[in-house]
């Protein structure tokens, strides 16, 4: 180690719970206006498993391309909203206050990378 170099003492992970809790309580709407849509995808999710694919009624093209182009906007929908979370998550660490309008603004910015 060089002269100029300090030694970091280790902090323990419980010490940070209630400071994490504090900044997650602060945006608490933003977070509860971004977990909504996973919340309904899950609940939707409960329900499709239910039904055996083999008594469904033949299903016309018109409508496999109507359900398919949903499931492509269900997934863009999935990717904005999973970027505004990261971005939400990371601003709230960094003990700032973001709204939706900033949030659109990165989503926006960053969406596409989700896909690789």
């Amino acid at each position: 180690m060089s002269k100029g170099d300090t030694k970091q003492v280790p902090v323990s992970s419980f010490s940070l719970f209630s400071k994490s809790y504090d900044l997650v309580v602060r945006n608490w709407q933003m977070f509860a206006i971004l977990s909504i849509i996973p919340f309904l995808s899950l609940l939707g999710n409960s329900k499709v498993d239910k039904y055996d694919i083999n008594k469904l009624p033949s299903i016309s093209a018109n409508a496999i391309v109507a359900i398919a182009s949903l499931g492509v906007v269900f997934a863009i929908v999935s990717l904005i909203i999973q970027v505004m979370t990261t971005a939400l998550e990371l601003e709230t660490g960094q003990d700032k206050t973001p709204n939706l309008r900033h949030l659109w603004g990165v989503a926006k910015k960053f969406w596409l990378r989700q896909l690789g």
